[in-house]
C-alpha cells in the first residue's frame, strides 16, 4: 500500500512534548503533596543523607532511624533545620580559626559549639571583639525559625578566684551562658521567650583536665536548637513562675560583673 498522500512525522509534535511534560509535573506535584501527610522519619533522614552523597556534601553520622511518623508540619521543620544547619555552617566559616566553632547534630536538634576561649576572656564575661559578628550571624538565622534555644556554657576544673566576681565555676558559667543570651536577645533581637541559659560548670568535660589543651577543649560555649516547635502560649503560662525565677537568677549574675 502505498505511503503518498500521507504526511510523516519523525518526532511527537510539540504540543504533545509540552502536555507530557506538563503531565509529568503535576504528578511530581500529587506525590509530594502526599508524602507532605505523613513521613517515616527513618526514611527521611535515609534520604537526606543519600541527596548529600550525591551532591558531594559532607555528611554528619545519621540519627538513629525511627519508625514514628511525623505531620507534614513537623515534616516541614525537619527540612527546615537541615537547611539550618547548612547555613550556620557558612556563619562558622568565618571564624578566623575554624577549629573555634563547629555545628553538631544529636536526636534533640543540632549544637553549635564555641571554644569559651574564642568568645570570653578567659575567666570572665567579657566578650572578645571578633565573636560578635559571628554571633550576629548566629542570631539573623535563628530568627528566622521557631525553635527554641538552650544556651549552655562549660568551664575546665580550674579553681576560680574565691575573692574575685565569681567565687566558683558554677556561677562563671551561669554568668558566661546568660551574657550569650543576652547578646542573642539585645543585639541579635531574638525573642527572649525563645532562650534559655544554663550555667553546666566543670562536671560534663569533653576530655580529660589533666593538659592544657584539654581543658581548653573543655571550656565551651553550646548553643542548641531544639526540633521541638515553639511553645504554645498555654505552656508559657503554666511554667512562667520558673520564667520568673529564670530572670531574677540572670540579673544576680550580672549584677557580680557590676561590682
Amino acid at each position: 500500500m502505498s505511503d503518498k498522500g500521507f504526511k510523516t512525522h519523525r518526532y511527537a509534535p510539540r504540543t504533545m512534548v509540552a502536555f507530557g511534560n506538563m503531565m509529568a509535573v503535576l504528578l511530581c506535584l500529587f506525590a509530594l503533596m502526599l508524602s507532605f501527610a505523613k513521613v517515616d522519619m527513618g526514611k527521611f533522614h535515609e534520604a537526606i543523607f543519600s541527596i548529600k552523597g550525591a551532591l558531594g556534601l559532607p555528611q554528619d553520622p545519621l540519627i538513629k532511624p525511627t519508625q514514628a511518623t511525623v505531620t507534614g508540619a513537623e515534616f516541614k521543620q525537619e527540612v527546615a533545620l537541615v537547611h539550618m544547619k547548612e547555613k550556620m555552617d557558612a556563619v562558622l566559616a568565618k571564624l578566623a580559626n575554624k577549629k573555634d566553632g563547629m555545628v553538631l547534630e544529636q536526636e534533640e536538634g543540632f549544637i553549635i559549639r564555641f571554644k569559651a576561649d574564642a568568645l570570653f576572656i578567659k575567666g570572665t564575661i567579657l566578650m572578645t571583639a571578633s565573636i560578635e559578628s559571628i554571633l550576629q550571624g548566629v542570631a539573623a538565622e535563628l530568627k528566622e525559625i521557631p525553635n527554641l534555644v538552650q544556651v549552655s556554657a562549660y568551664t575546665d576544673n580550674t579553681l576560680t578566684n574565691p575573692n574575685g566576681p565569681y567565687p566558683n565555676n558554677w556561677i562563671l558559667s551561669a554568668a558566661q551562658a546568660a551574657m550569650v543570651v543576652e547578646f542573642l536577645m539585645g543585639r541579635g533581637g531574638m525573642a527572649p521567650t525563645r532562650l534559655q541559659s544554663k550555667g553546666m560548670g566543670a562536671y560534663y568535660p569533653l576530655v580529660s583536665n589533666e593538659s592544657e589543651e584539654g581543658r581548653a577543649q573543655n571550656r565551651r560555649i553550646e548553643i542548641l536548637i531544639l526540633r521541638m516547635m515553639h511553645s504554645q502560649p498555654q505552656e508559657q503560662s503554666k511554667d512562667k513562675t520558673s520564667q520568673k525565677s529564670d530572670a531574677i537568677a540572670t540579673e544576680q549574675v550580672l549584677k557580680i560583673e557590676k561590682k
